[in-house]
């Protein structure tokens, strides 16, 4: 958002979701194309853009758990 001396926001995310917050934040929750667009309203009237938005498909993060094993030890 670099709108000015706006008094007004409205962000349709493209995916359903909107928020009226000056400099919102989104989690898509499925990859694809989405277009995402601003209205800013002030004093001098009111302005729109909308840009694509490409969200990616986010890599599984792998982790590997390996058994402990204590070798040597024993109750005495």
């Amino acid at each position: 958002n670099t709108s000015r001396n706006a008094a007004a926001y409205l962000w349709n995310f493209g995916d359903g979701v909107t928020s009226t917050v000056e400099h919102p934040t989104h989690t898509y929750a499925a990859a694809g194309t989405y277009t995402v667009t601003l209205m800013a309203a002030g004093r001098c009237g009111e302005d729109m853009m909308a840009m694509p938005l490409r969200v990616e498909a986010e890599q599984p993060l792998w982790r590997i758990y390996l058994p402990l094993v204590l070798g040597g030890w024993s109750a005495r």
